[in-house]
């Protein structure tokens, strides 16, 4: 459904993949070139890129090759590069967001603002770290800080206008305890507690280009400061409070942009109002339980499943990927997907999904 008030902007995702049967450069050069035919399209009805995600299966040897294509491109709307090999048989998959009337502005490599409907935006990414900044732990306080200072310089802050982080994690296993510490500690610094509110978040499987960083993590805050149009999504009949297994994320953000409700998903499982792992080893079972679960999520904000248009689907077991992708198909047969392998943070978990649901 796409209920739109005079104030309104139209948008559209759209998931752009590279071929198979050919370099990793080829394969990129046609899913790079199928993105700027589309952007054509879209600006000829007025649409514009403001965020672009892009999966890669080799992130090391595959980096210097897509930033000459991204730089080519001259684009200046937000670019997150992650290694989480595409599904599709692909070595390369791009997720584009093109809103009506939008206009995005570079402010560094790192860095970009964003103006939709008379909404402003910063989107930045996290990828690098001084030497002496070292494990999970340490990058993710680091990162925070980061963003706490940028948005300090507009006079805002992590707690009041940051609406949803991404932490891609190198070895998920091993690491994410760490990772989970660093941000609890940071919160702290900040007001962010179980008794006011946290922020909407995935923590995945995922590598950037430096073996050394541990977690790179992207971050996506609103200029506005008032937060009466912010609602933090809770489906206490199917799922618990993170903050009773020691994590700190809201399991969804609804609010509003460009005459639309928006609501903004975090990493969804199967689990029950306990937090217990449910349907373990059965993939088919897991994702429709994280799909009733996302739907419990988006009622509390007045939307359904109908409302979803991108969902990124992590699989722990790349040989789940055909039984997955034919429930995600029959339960969200409106959204735009992008399947990765990319482990979850739990083992029992075989699949997660966040998604982006707009009214």
């Amino acid at each position: 459904m796409n209920n739109k008030t005079d104030q309104s902007v139209s948008y559209s995702f759209r998931v752009f993949s590279g071929r198979n049967d050919c370099s990793f450069r080829e394969s990129a050069m046609q899913a790079f070139k199928d993105m700027t035919v589309a952007a054509r399209e879209m600006a000829a009805e007025g649409r514009e890129p403001v965020w672009i995600r892009i999966f890669l299966s080799d992130i090391i040897n595959q980096k210097s090759a897509v930033e000459g294509y991204v730089g080519s491109l001259r684009m200046e709307c937000p670019v997150s590069v992650v290694e989480q090999p595409p599904l599709d048989g692909t070595k390369i998959n791009i997720a584009v967001l093109f809103v009506e009337g939008a206009k995005a502005r570079a402010v560094s490599p790192t860095t970009w603002t964003v103006d939709a409907g008379g909404e402003q935006f910063i989107y930045q990414t996290v990828r690098d770290y001084p030497a002496d900044v070292q494990g999970g732990e340490a990058q993710t306080y680091r990162a925070f800080e980061l963003h706490a200072e940028l948005l300090g310089t507009m006079g805002l802050n992590v707690r009041d206008n940051t609406l949803r982080t991404w932490l891609f994690c190198r070895d998920i296993d091993r690491t994410y305890g760490g990772i989970v510490k660093g941000r609890n500690e940071y919160f702290a610094t900040c007001g962010l507690t179980p008794e006011t509110h946290f922020i909407a978040s995935t923590g995945i499987g995922g590598y950037t280009a430096r073996p050394e960083t541990v977690v790179g993590v992207d971050f996506l805050s609103r200029l506005r400061s008032t937060t009466d149009d912010i609602r933090y999504l809770h489906a206490l009949d199917h799922l618990n409070p993170t903050a009773q297994y020691g994590v700190a994320f809201e399991r969804g953000t609804g609010f509003t942009a460009a005459g639309h409700r928006v609501q903004l998903i975090s990493g969804t499982a199967s689990i029950d109002k306990r937090g217990k792992c449910i349907h373990t080893g059965d993939p088919a079972a897991q994702t429709r339980r994280l799909v009733e679960n996302i739907g419990a999520l988006l009622s509390d904000d007045g939307a359904h499943l109908g409302d979803v248009r991108l969902a990124i689907v992590y699989l722990r077991d790349a040989a789940d990927y055909h039984i997955i992708r034919s429930q995600m198909e029959k339960l969200l047969p409106g959204a735009a997907c992008v399947y990765v392998r990319a482990s979850v943070c739990r083992p029992a978990w075989l699949v997660e999904t966040e998604c982006i649901a707009i009214e």
